[in-house]
């Protein structure tokens, strides 16, 4: 996979996770491709340090779990739904690493 665009950063989102209740994750996403169409997603959980984790994604045809993108409304709910699972996944990892997170 090569680079064919100018990295594009988009606006920080905040989200929240259910895994995490009661904080809120910045959310950055850069698109660092085109051709397959591919975002690197990265939530920030505050904290001293802050915990930080990042997935990248394909979208599109050639991504994974291809779906024909006819709208740019489509793209959009896509590219949301990943947001919410790196926002998810980082969350999670925070949950399970604090001492609540002892498993009986």
């Amino acid at each position: 996979m090569g680079l064919s665009v100018t990295p594009k950063t988009f606006a920080t989102k905040t989200l929240t996770s259910v895994n995490l209740p009661g904080v809120n994750i910045a959310v950055d996403t850069v698109q660092v491709d085109s051709n397959p169409i591919v975002y690197e997603i990265t939530a920030t959980i505050p904290g001293t340090p802050p915990h930080i984790y990042t997935e990248r994604h394909a979208i599109g045809a050639n991504g994974t779990g291809p779906i024909e993108l006819t709208t740019a409304a489509a793209l959009q709910a896509q590219l949301d739904g990943y947001r919410q699972k790196v926002a998810d996944a980082a969350a999670w990892q925070v949950a399970m690493s604090g001492p609540q997170a002892a498993i009986v």
